[in-house]
């Protein structure tokens, strides 16, 4: 049975208003009718500083890995950390992965 494999962010320490790559594999290829992941996003700080992100991401046919473009932004008080935790829609075990986040000091 597929299942989530691995959930990372490449790279994993960015400065606020950069952009990273999560990327998410499954056990094996997504079967003939695709697979689904839910995306779970926490952090400890504002919501605001992730730009938008889906709540969840879906795999095509024989797919087994997907990368999903995590854009910041600049705002007063971001978060500082981010945690992404993805588990397929049809259940299986959760993986996740943590995002450092840092401000640029002028």
């Amino acid at each position: 049975m597929c299942s989530v494999a691995s959930c990372q962010v490449f790279p994993q320490l960015i400065a606020l208003g950069g952009s990273t790559n999560l990327i998410i594999s499954l056990s094996e290829p997504a079967p003939p009718s695709g697979a689904s992941v839910t995306l779970k996003v926490q952090s400890n700080g504002s919501e605001g500083t992730l730009v938008s992100f889906p709540a969840h991401l879906d795999f095509i046919p024989g797919q087994q890995t997907l990368t999903h473009l995590v854009l910041t932004r600049r705002i007063e008080k971001p978060a500082t950390r981010v945690s992404f935790t993805a588990r397929l829609r049809s259940g299986g075990p959760s993986r996740s992965a943590e995002l450092d986040i840092f401000s640029e000091r002028s």
